[in-house]
Protein backbone atom coordinates (compact mmCIF):
# COMPACT_ATOMS: atom_id res chain seq x y z
CA UNK A 1 0.00 0.00 0.00
CA UNK A 2 2.87 2.36 0.86
CA UNK A 3 4.53 1.74 -2.52
CA UNK A 4 1.20 2.23 -4.33
CA UNK A 5 0.75 5.56 -2.55
CA UNK A 6 4.26 6.65 -3.54
CA UNK A 7 3.63 5.70 -7.17
CA UNK A 8 0.37 7.68 -7.07
CA UNK A 9 2.20 10.75 -5.76
CA UNK A 10 4.83 10.36 -8.48
CA UNK A 11 2.20 10.16 -11.22
CA UNK A 12 0.32 13.19 -9.90
CA UNK A 13 3.39 15.36 -9.44
CA UNK A 14 5.34 14.47 -12.57
CA UNK A 15 2.73 14.71 -15.30
CA UNK A 16 4.41 15.88 -18.49
CA UNK A 17 2.60 17.04 -21.63
CA UNK A 18 2.97 14.90 -24.76
CA UNK A 19 5.34 17.43 -26.39
CA UNK A 20 7.88 18.24 -23.69
CA UNK A 21 11.35 19.76 -23.80
CA UNK A 22 14.38 17.80 -22.68
CA UNK A 23 17.70 19.03 -21.26
CA UNK A 24 20.45 16.41 -21.22
CA UNK A 25 24.13 16.66 -20.59
CA UNK A 26 27.19 15.82 -18.56
CA UNK A 27 28.85 17.34 -15.50
CA UNK A 28 32.64 17.26 -15.51
CA UNK A 29 35.54 18.54 -13.43
CA UNK A 30 36.95 21.66 -15.12
CA UNK A 31 40.57 20.74 -14.37
CA UNK A 32 40.66 16.97 -14.79
CA UNK A 33 37.81 16.41 -17.30
CA UNK A 34 36.60 13.59 -15.02
CA UNK A 35 32.87 12.98 -14.59
CA UNK A 36 31.29 14.52 -11.50
CA UNK A 37 29.05 11.89 -9.93
CA UNK A 38 25.91 12.73 -7.90
CA UNK A 39 25.98 16.44 -8.71
CA UNK A 40 22.71 18.18 -7.85
CA UNK A 41 21.08 19.61 -10.99
CA UNK A 42 18.21 22.10 -10.87
CA UNK A 43 16.16 23.52 -13.73
CA UNK A 44 14.87 27.04 -13.06
CA UNK A 45 12.29 28.94 -15.08
CA UNK A 46 12.37 32.65 -15.95
CA UNK A 47 10.91 33.51 -12.53
CA UNK A 48 13.66 31.62 -10.72
CA UNK A 49 11.39 28.82 -9.57
CA UNK A 50 12.77 25.27 -9.57
CA UNK A 51 10.71 23.23 -12.06
CA UNK A 52 12.98 20.21 -12.43
CA UNK A 53 15.64 18.45 -10.41
CA UNK A 54 17.88 15.41 -10.73
CA UNK A 55 21.37 14.10 -9.94
CA UNK A 56 24.17 13.12 -12.32
CA UNK A 57 24.73 9.39 -12.74
CA UNK A 58 27.86 7.24 -12.47
CA UNK A 59 29.33 8.79 -15.64
CA UNK A 60 28.24 12.34 -14.85
CA UNK A 61 25.25 12.36 -17.19
CA UNK A 62 21.77 13.70 -16.47
CA UNK A 63 18.34 14.35 -18.01
CA UNK A 64 15.66 16.84 -17.02
CA UNK A 65 12.29 17.68 -18.53
CA UNK A 66 11.06 21.27 -18.87
CA UNK A 67 7.27 21.38 -18.47
CA UNK A 68 6.73 24.13 -21.06
CA UNK A 69 8.67 25.83 -23.86
CA UNK A 70 10.50 28.90 -22.66
CA UNK A 71 13.70 30.25 -21.14
CA UNK A 72 15.43 28.26 -18.41
CA UNK A 73 18.74 28.07 -16.59
CA UNK A 74 20.46 25.00 -15.19
CA UNK A 75 22.15 25.17 -11.80
CA UNK A 76 24.70 22.58 -10.68
CA UNK A 77 26.22 22.00 -7.25
CA UNK A 78 28.43 19.28 -5.82
CA UNK A 79 30.41 18.81 -2.63
CA UNK A 80 33.86 20.36 -2.99
CA UNK A 81 32.94 22.49 -6.02
CA UNK A 82 31.62 25.99 -6.57
CA UNK A 83 28.04 26.29 -7.72
CA UNK A 84 27.61 27.10 -11.41
CA UNK A 85 24.59 28.38 -13.25
CA UNK A 86 24.20 28.53 -17.01
CA UNK A 87 23.13 31.51 -19.02
CA UNK A 88 19.50 31.60 -20.15
CA UNK A 89 18.69 28.64 -22.39
CA UNK A 90 15.82 28.79 -24.88
CA UNK A 91 13.97 25.47 -24.93
CA UNK A 92 11.64 25.03 -27.87
CA UNK A 93 8.69 22.68 -28.16
CA UNK A 94 9.63 18.99 -28.46
CA UNK A 95 13.37 19.62 -28.72
CA UNK A 96 16.35 18.26 -26.82
CA UNK A 97 19.22 20.49 -25.76
CA UNK A 98 22.46 18.73 -24.83
CA UNK A 99 24.91 20.68 -22.65
CA UNK A 100 28.18 20.21 -20.81
CA UNK A 101 28.61 21.68 -17.33
CA UNK A 102 32.06 22.24 -15.84
CA UNK A 103 32.52 22.47 -12.08
CA UNK A 104 35.60 23.98 -10.51
CA UNK A 105 36.88 24.72 -7.03
CA UNK A 106 36.28 28.24 -5.69
CA UNK A 107 38.38 31.00 -7.15
CA UNK A 108 39.14 29.37 -10.52
CA UNK A 109 37.46 31.32 -13.37
CA UNK A 110 36.04 29.21 -16.16
CA UNK A 111 33.25 28.97 -18.70
CA UNK A 112 30.70 26.67 -17.00
CA UNK A 113 28.55 25.86 -20.05
CA UNK A 114 29.09 24.39 -23.46
CA UNK A 115 26.13 23.55 -25.70
CA UNK A 116 26.97 20.20 -27.24
CA UNK A 117 23.98 19.56 -29.51
CA UNK A 118 20.37 20.33 -30.27
CA UNK A 119 17.97 17.94 -31.97
CA UNK A 120 14.31 17.29 -32.44
CA UNK A 121 13.02 14.89 -29.82
CA UNK A 122 9.50 13.43 -29.78
CA UNK A 123 9.43 12.75 -26.07
CA UNK A 124 5.74 11.87 -25.67
CA UNK A 125 5.79 8.19 -24.68
CA UNK A 126 9.23 8.45 -23.05
CA UNK A 127 8.17 11.11 -20.53
CA UNK A 128 6.93 8.58 -17.97
CA UNK A 129 10.14 6.56 -18.32
CA UNK A 130 12.41 9.57 -17.64
CA UNK A 131 10.43 10.69 -14.61
CA UNK A 132 10.15 7.19 -13.15
CA UNK A 133 13.81 6.37 -13.83
CA UNK A 134 14.98 9.33 -11.78
CA UNK A 135 12.63 8.39 -8.94
CA UNK A 136 13.62 4.70 -8.98
CA UNK A 137 17.33 5.53 -8.80
CA UNK A 138 16.71 7.65 -5.72
CA UNK A 139 14.43 5.16 -3.93
CA UNK A 140 15.76 1.78 -5.08
CA UNK A 141 12.21 0.59 -5.89
CA UNK A 142 13.22 -1.29 -9.03
CA UNK A 143 16.16 -1.47 -11.43
CA UNK A 144 16.90 0.94 -14.27
CA UNK A 145 19.24 0.53 -17.23
CA UNK A 146 19.73 3.84 -19.04
CA UNK A 147 20.66 4.26 -22.68
CA UNK A 148 24.27 4.99 -21.70
CA UNK A 149 24.49 1.87 -19.53
CA UNK A 150 22.97 -0.27 -22.27
CA UNK A 151 25.49 1.00 -24.82
CA UNK A 152 28.39 0.50 -22.41
CA UNK A 153 27.67 -3.23 -21.99
CA UNK A 154 27.73 -4.04 -25.73
CA UNK A 155 25.15 -6.76 -25.06
CA UNK A 156 24.12 -9.20 -27.77
CA UNK A 157 20.50 -9.36 -26.63
CA UNK A 158 18.13 -7.64 -24.23
CA UNK A 159 17.83 -10.66 -21.95
CA UNK A 160 21.39 -10.10 -20.74
CA UNK A 161 20.10 -7.13 -18.76
CA UNK A 162 17.07 -8.96 -17.38
CA UNK A 163 19.23 -11.84 -16.13
CA UNK A 164 21.05 -9.39 -13.87
CA UNK A 165 17.82 -9.03 -11.86
CA UNK A 166 16.40 -12.56 -11.39
CA UNK A 167 12.67 -12.72 -10.57
CA UNK A 168 11.57 -13.84 -7.16
CA UNK A 169 10.56 -17.47 -6.62
CA UNK A 170 7.42 -18.49 -8.49
CA UNK A 171 7.32 -15.35 -10.63
CA UNK A 172 8.09 -15.04 -14.35
CA UNK A 173 8.82 -11.70 -15.98
CA UNK A 174 6.27 -10.22 -18.36
CA UNK A 175 7.70 -7.96 -21.06
CA UNK A 176 6.14 -4.63 -22.04
CA UNK A 177 7.66 -2.84 -25.05
CA UNK A 178 6.42 0.71 -25.55
CA UNK A 179 3.24 -0.24 -23.70
CA UNK A 180 2.54 -3.50 -25.57
CA UNK A 181 2.82 -6.94 -24.00
CA UNK A 182 5.31 -9.45 -25.48
CA UNK A 183 6.50 -12.87 -24.47
CA UNK A 184 10.14 -13.27 -23.46
CA UNK A 185 10.92 -15.02 -26.73
CA UNK A 186 9.23 -12.32 -28.81
CA UNK A 187 11.03 -9.52 -26.98
CA UNK A 188 14.36 -11.31 -27.44
CA UNK A 189 13.78 -11.81 -31.19
CA UNK A 190 12.34 -8.41 -32.03
CA UNK A 191 14.24 -5.91 -29.85
CA UNK A 192 17.94 -5.17 -30.16
CA UNK A 193 19.86 -3.50 -27.30
CA UNK A 194 21.05 -0.64 -29.53
CA UNK A 195 17.43 0.33 -30.18
CA UNK A 196 16.57 0.89 -26.51
CA UNK A 197 16.35 4.18 -24.65
CA UNK A 198 15.90 2.42 -21.34
CA UNK A 199 14.86 -0.71 -19.43
CA UNK A 200 12.87 -0.81 -16.19
CA UNK A 201 12.63 -3.98 -14.09
CA UNK A 202 10.20 -4.33 -11.20
CA UNK A 203 9.15 -7.04 -8.77
CA UNK A 204 6.10 -6.87 -6.49
CA UNK A 205 5.31 -4.77 -4.50
CA UNK A 206 7.24 -2.18 -6.53
CA UNK A 207 5.40 -2.62 -9.84
CA UNK A 208 3.98 0.74 -11.05
CA UNK A 209 0.18 0.57 -10.59
CA UNK A 210 -0.64 1.18 -14.26
CA UNK A 211 1.28 -2.00 -15.14
CA UNK A 212 0.06 -4.20 -12.28
CA UNK A 213 -2.38 -5.96 -14.63
CA UNK A 214 0.63 -7.63 -16.29
CA UNK A 215 1.70 -9.43 -13.11
CA UNK A 216 4.03 -9.16 -10.15
CA UNK A 217 7.28 -9.23 -12.16
CA UNK A 218 7.57 -6.99 -15.21
CA UNK A 219 10.18 -5.63 -17.60
CA UNK A 220 9.40 -2.31 -19.31
CA UNK A 221 11.41 -1.56 -22.44
CA UNK A 222 11.38 1.80 -24.20
CA UNK A 223 12.69 2.12 -27.75
CA UNK A 224 14.56 5.16 -28.97
CA UNK A 225 12.89 7.91 -30.94
CA UNK A 226 15.98 9.71 -32.27
CA UNK A 227 18.10 6.84 -33.65
CA UNK A 228 20.14 8.02 -36.60
CA UNK A 229 23.10 5.67 -36.48
CA UNK A 230 21.16 2.52 -35.64
CA UNK A 231 18.21 0.72 -37.14
CA UNK A 232 15.17 1.95 -35.21
CA UNK A 233 12.62 -0.44 -33.81
CA UNK A 234 10.08 -1.21 -36.51
CA UNK A 235 6.61 -2.62 -36.12
CA UNK A 236 7.13 -4.16 -39.57
CA UNK A 237 9.42 -6.63 -37.81
CA UNK A 238 6.64 -7.41 -35.35
CA UNK A 239 4.26 -8.13 -38.22
CA UNK A 240 6.91 -10.20 -39.95
CA UNK A 241 7.49 -12.30 -36.85
CA UNK A 242 3.75 -12.67 -36.36
CA UNK A 243 3.31 -13.75 -39.97
CA UNK A 244 6.09 -16.32 -39.65
CA UNK A 245 4.52 -17.71 -36.49
CA UNK A 246 1.16 -18.01 -38.28
CA UNK A 247 2.74 -19.86 -41.20
CA UNK A 248 4.49 -22.26 -38.85
CA UNK A 249 1.23 -22.86 -37.00
CA UNK A 250 -0.61 -23.64 -40.23
CA UNK A 251 2.20 -25.87 -41.43
CA UNK A 252 2.26 -28.07 -38.33
CA UNK A 253 -1.54 -28.42 -38.06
Amino acid sequence: MRVLALWSILLLTTFVPAAAQLVTGKVIDHSTEAAVVAADLQLLNASGAIVGRTVSDSVGKFRMIAPLPGTYVVRATSLGYSMVQTRALALETARELEIELRLAVAGIPHEPLRVVAQRQYRIGRLAEYYQRADWVRKTGFGKIFTRDEIEAEHANNVLQFVRQVPPRAGCRFNYIVDGLNFSEDEADRIIRPNELEGIEIYKSPNVPPQYAKYGDCIVLMWTRMDSNDTRPFSWKRVLAVGGLATLLFLFVR
